[in-house]
């Protein structure tokens, strides 16, 4: 709880506390406070500029005349207040404690466009229906040895060399050449208790994937946003530069961000999406919210691909989807439905690639599973085989 929390800040040898959010293309942004002055001060909330919700990929403003966050604005705080339910400790930074923020204006209203806030409110919406939301993720990206020279303005990109070259799906040879960036990856995710499932080599050259455990939705993003963050970090101290770019390269497959989900009914705690009697144990409730997800695909597609790069990497026999489209255990689908039992019967949602925001791209997804619920809608026939053309 919060005040064994705070003990253990207190103990602490870290001199700072780190409080975090995201912005909207998913990075971290946040700020580094001494732990005196946390201690005496979280209750009331730490300043961070509103513009923090203006700013592109590479940090600066999208627009000096934003009504909303601009210059215009005059760049009024926001507050930020620790989420006590977030915290960790970065162990590789030496025992900094880390808070996700939960954001308010001056008036103590949530942000409109604050990604946790959003992704919030569709849980809610869930659990006002009955519903807790459950969620895992696969994250891909690609991995390239620094050179000396590199600096993000003067580099040609297409120069990087990938720490391993060929199509190495599955290998268990590529990972030894660079064990100890690989094991440092585990280790350290281990101690931020972000319960990996799998690791392992994938199709593109220097392409790795992790699929982190189903958890809460909005635990399930923050896990999401650590991890990019994390793999940003101690990447450094080993030569390397990652990418979480859809499509690094036109040669070679991109890299998804798939997002498996279910939901628990909250009076019994089982799996609404299973059920035994149907062929294909897929409940009346699961039919619906896959329906919803497929209908409202196009209009919500810029939550899964939100950068121009992203649509590069929707080509097909790349095992990215390139079509609305549902089926059984496929997955050259974009809804790939998994219904073996009742404790794991979900849906895959392979739309995203890893340069999502994973709180946008799970609250769009929810929300519009719910919306195929509460209209009922009907699901359309499942693909047999390819989905992509003959």
């Amino acid at each position: 709880d919060t005040a064994h929390i705070i003990k253990e800040i207190e103990k602490s040898k870290a001199s700072v506390v780190k409080i975090a959010q995201v912005d909207t293309a998913g990075l971290f942004r946040g700020k580094y406070i001494s732990k005196q002055t946390f201690l005496n001060d979280h209750q009331d909330g730490f300043n961070m500029p509103c513009g923090l919700y203006d700013v592109d990929i590479s940090g600066h403003l999208l627009s000096d005349e934003g009504a909303n966050f601009g210059f215009n604005s005059g760049i009024y705080d926001f507050k930020a207040f620790p989420d006590f339910s977030s915290y960790k400790v970065i162990h590789h930074e030496g025992g900094v404690p880390l808070f996700m923020a939960l954001m308010k204006d001056q008036k103590g209203d949530t942000i409109f466009c604050c990604p946790r806030t959003i992704l919030q409110k569709v849980v809610d919406q869930a659990y006002e229906m009955g519903f807790a939301a459950q969620v895992g993720i696969e994250l891909e990206w690609h991995n390239y040895y620094k050179s000396d020279d590199f600096t993000p303005k003067n580099y040609e990109y297409s120069k990087l060399k990938p720490i391993f070259e060929g199509s190495t799906g599955l290998s268990l040879v590529a990972p030894i050449k660079n064990q100890e960036y690989f094991h440092d990856i585990i280790n350290t995710l281990q101690k931020l208790d972000i319960h990996i499932d799998t690791i392992h080599s994938e199709f593109g050259p220097g392409d790795y994937e992790v699929a982190i455990r189903y958890t809460s939705a909005l635990q399930c993003a923050d896990n999401a946003a650590l991890f990019k963050q994390t793999i940003r970090e101690i990447s450094q101290k080993h030569n390397i530069t990652p990418s979480f770019m859809a499509k690094p390269s036109a040669d070679e497959s991109g890299s998804s961000g798939h997002l498996h989900q279910s939901l628990i009914d909250i009076s019994t705690g089982t799996n609404v999406f299973f059920d035994k009697y149907d062929p294909n144990r897929m409940s009346r409730v699961f039919k619906h919210f896959i329906a919803g997800q497929l209908k409202l695909l196009p209009e919500l597609l810029p939550f899964y691909a939100p950068t121009p790069n992203s649509y590069k990497r929707f080509v097909d026999y790349c095992f990215a989807p390139t079509s609305a489209s549902w089926g059984m255990d496929n997955r050259t689908t974009a809804l790939r439905v998994l219904a073996s039992n009742a404790k794991s019967t979900r849906v895959e949602f392979r739309v995203p690639g890893s340069d999502l925001n994973p709180y946008f791209a799970i609250a769009a997804s929810i929300a519009s599973g719910l919306y195929g619920i509460k209209h009922k809608l009907e699901l359309p026939p499942a693909i047999q085989g390819s989905a992509y053309p003959d």
